[in-house]
């Protein structure tokens, strides 16, 4: 059996990103962490997100660190 692993954004991230800080739309989110709404939409749902869009994220809520970014074991 292979172990792979996979990174996914704490649960609920994107919904409270979308309110807090009041974007419009998935779009406006999505240009904000650097992403299309289509990816924003994946990342909900429990996608891996791009190097840059952590980044963009860390830098939105003021974080020094990638502590939303969660590592979910999956067996292949």
């Amino acid at each position: 059996m292979t172990i792979s692993f996979k990174a996914a954004l704490e649960p609920g991230l994107i919904d409270r990103l979308k309110s807090d800080h009041r974007f419009s739309s998935d779009e406006a989110l999505g240009t904000a962490i650097r992403c299309t709404s289509a990816e924003v939409d994946e990342l909900r749902r429990g996608g891996t997100p791009s190097y840059a869009t952590a980044l963009a994220i860390a830098a939105i809520t003021g974080r020094d660190r990638l502590d939303f970014i969660c590592r979910v074991t999956q067996a292949a």
